[in-house]
């Protein structure tokens, strides 16, 4: 019998293996002189299927919001239009969810990214100030009372 619980033993199941051994290759370099790429070495076989060019647009490399639909996303919010209804008129305007650069929750992502830039700047300085005067009035009160005449700079 065992003194510790098993089951907190357990490991992670790995994840999939998706490596397929694709020999396709391409290899660049710099010419020195003029700055323009130069293909060395090139080879085309795979040996998997290709996706589709309707399903290329869901990839992670294609998926890019350009900074004019950033712009257009954060109006939007600011007048209180919800993050679906506007990824909708983006697929509406581009004519189908394969002419948009990108997925709904590429702009979850975006939005949550904006948020914790700004809880960076606004908020933490706002928690820094909060703990700051108290301690700063405290300061002064005890200053006050030890050198009488005296003040604390900071809350002069």
């Amino acid at each position: 019998m065992k003194s510790y619980d098993e089951s907190s033993q357990c490991k992670p199941e790995p994840k999939p293996e998706t490596r397929c051994g694709c020999q396709a290759e391409m290899r660049v370099r710099i010419h020195i002189n003029t700055g323009r790429w130069i293909i060395t070495y090139f080879e085309e076989v795979h040996n998997h299927e290709m996706l589709a060019d309707e399903l290329t647009f869901m990839l992670p490399g294609h998926r890019k919001i350009d900074a004019g639909a950033i712009d257009q996303m954060n109006m939007m919010l600011k007048v209180g239009i919800k993050t679906p209804q506007i990824y909708a008129f983006f697929v509406n305007t581009a004519g189908g969810f394969h002419n948009v650069s990108f997925l709904k929750r590429d702009m979850y992502n975006q939005i949550d990214k904006q948020r914790r830039l700004l809880g960076r700047g606004c908020h933490g300085l706002l928690k820094v100030l909060l703990k700051t005067i108290p301690e700063c009035l405290a300061m002064k009160k005890a200053i006050e009372s030890v050198f009488p005449g005296a003040y604390y700079l900071l809350c002069a």
